[in-house]
């Protein structure tokens, strides 16, 4: 049984309605007769709006499968979220998603446990990397569907209010994160930056480099492990501000829902004479200065604009 079913556009409107708990728990009403209690509608509430943040992602369509609260056949557990679709290898992939509200967590000296506060005290639970895995063990079990197919299974957790990551990444659980990767808040972000920071001395230490002479200050010299190194980006990296997306380009139908401006000729929808031509038409953040992409936008609406004068 699958309490919410829908794809990721329409979960995205649901979102924006600012009733997704409600939408989910009347759901739950119809399909189990009964009701859940303020605590588990404030956790629909709040982790299903950062969910909301990771399907902003434009590479995963919009036509990706969303299922809220899976219950995994012949138990009583039930899976938070899974995103359902097709690679482009054609192979069918459901990522399984443990959410948690969790703020911090302690490491323990059992295998797969460790001890955060939930249900008015401190307790020993499972970690949730094992706890997602598990889940998914228990579908290929359980689920025929998913057997004969097959759908590969991808379990993961989101910790999206937690910064225990010493604790959640700790090497006496990397068994089970290597299985279920755990995501906390601002994760993706910070794993990225240690990754960097490390390649970056690997290049610099380079011979065609390194015979240059040049040595790494002092402060970030200390930082060798991946805590220490986090620590360091942490206390002394900056951001460099370049705002895009207020007017995203995207199709028709999506801006009823908020979800784009302006249409591939930079033109706002539902309106006549009026184009947008910044970068706040991007549909996303690139990679690199926004200075020269947002000048070719302007060359492109300069082509756009005299073309449809030419043909008025």
């Amino acid at each position: 049984m699958i309490v919410y079913l829908a794809n990721k556009a329409q979960f995205r409107e649901d979102i924006l309605s600012n009733r997704i708990e409600e939408i989910v728990h009347e759901s739950f009403q119809r399909q189990l007769g009964k009701s859940v209690g303020a605590s588990e509608l404030k956790s629909w509430k709040h982790s299903l709006r950062q969910m909301d943040k990771v399907l902003e992602d434009g590479e995963i369509p919009h036509n990706a499968g969303v299922a809220i609260e899976f219950n995994i056949p012949q138990t009583a557990k039930r899976v938070d979220f899974i995103i359902t679709g097709t690679r482009s290898d054609r192979q069918r992939t459901a990522v399984i998603v443990e959410l948690k509200q969790w703020e911090d967590a302690k490491a323990t000296n059992k295998d797969a446990i460790v001890s955060t506060f939930v249900g008015g005290r401190e307790r020993e639970v499972n970690h949730p990397s094992y706890q997602a895995w598990s889940y998914a063990m228990l579908i290929e079990d359980f689920n025929e569907t998913v057997r004969q197919d097959p759908i590969h299974l991808r379990p993961c957790a989101y910790l999206h209010n937690c910064d225990s990551g010493s604790v959640i990444h700790a090497p006496f659980y990397a068994a089970h994160t290597k299985l279920a990767p755990a995501f906390l808040r601002d994760d993706d972000d910070t794993h990225r930056l240690v990754r960097g920071f490390k390649l970056m001395r690997q290049i610099l230490a380079q011979p065609a480099l390194a015979q240059h002479g040049g040595r790494e200050v002092a402060a970030s010299a200390a930082a060798q492990t991946d805590a220490q190194i986090e620590a360091y980006i942490r206390q002394h990296a900056d951001t460099i501000y370049h705002p895009v997306g207020t007017c995203r380009m995207g199709p028709a139908e999506s801006a009823a829902s908020g979800r784009s401006v302006v249409d591939a000729e930079l033109r706002v929808h539902g309106l006549q004479g009026l184009r947008v031509v910044d970068a706040s038409v991007m549909p996303q953040i690139i990679g690199g200065n926004t200075n020269a992409p947002t000048i070719m936008i302007a060359e492109k609406a300069a082509d756009l604009i005299r073309q449809a004068q030419r043909s008025a």
